[in-house]
């Protein structure tokens, strides 16, 4: 016996329907003209499933941006080609739009500007001078890190947040580093800065990776930091009204 399943799925409310559709020409001819069309339409039970299925990666989504947000505070360049391999590979689905970011020119553009970011921080000086030009290119970088990874979002929403949560977040890490590098160039001339250098490539490193492993852990780690770097601005602070 032939049957044609015609099968349809509508999410109305959080509700999910299964519609059946039987056409009475493939039953056979015993089974009367009365069959002529039967329809079925039956409320499926693993609706909450979806729709958590899709919370679930929307949040994942959003700390996954948030993390890569902040090592592009650290590095501007680093976390977007640790992106980029990690989109190359299978590792992490950018939403559409910004599948350039997981392109081979993307590869090369990452690269080569990963490379001459991360020795112009061991050159003196002129670290510090960095801290001032790329501050808002690493608002920039971490508003696009984040928007390219937050999926099941309307775009105006989507936006915002990336605006918000992944520039503000990103500016706020390069901002606080920036001074770390400063009063360190005040301190020991500058022969400190290559060590802070160092910390500064192997966090923006550890976050960007755990961003797309262990979302949960990164932002934690961002959560922390974020701590104690408000921590030393508010005892600087009154230290220096007192």
């Amino acid at each position: 016996m032939c049957i044609l399943h015609a099968l349809r799925e509508d999410v109305v409310l959080g509700i999910v329907y299964q519609k059946t559709v039987v056409k009475w020409k493939e039953l056979p001819e015993n089974w009367g003209s009365r069959l002529q069309w039967a329809e079925t339409r039956r409320q499926v039970a693993i609706s909450p499933v979806l729709l958590a299925g899709d919370t679930l990666e929307t949040l994942f989504g959003i700390m996954t941006g948030i993390g890569l947000s902040a090592a592009c505070g650290f590095r501007i360049f680093v976390p977007l080609l640790v992106m980029n391999l990690a989109a190359l590979y299978g590792y992490l689905h950018l939403t559409p739009g910004f599948e350039w970011i997981g392109g081979y020119y993307a590869t090369i553009t990452f690269g080569t500007a990963t490379v001459l970011e991360v020795l112009s921080y061991y050159i003196p000086w002129l670290d510090n001078l960095l801290d001032a030009i790329a501050s808002p290119v690493s608002i920039i970088a971490g508003t696009v890190a984040a928007a390219s990874v937050i999926v099941d979002m309307p775009p105006h929403l989507k936006w915002i947040l990336a605006i918000i949560a992944g520039g503000g977040i990103a500016g706020f890490v390069h901002v606080a580093t920036g001074a770390i590098r400063a009063k360190s160039s005040l301190l020991t001339g500058g022969a400190g800065n290559p060590l802070i250098a160092t910390l500064e490539l192997a966090g923006a490193v550890i976050i960007a990776i755990s961003a797309i492993v262990i979302p949960v852990l990164c932002i934690a780690f961002v959560v922390v930091f974020g701590i104690l770097a408000l921590y030393k601005a508010s005892r600087f602070f009154f230290r220096k009204t007192t």
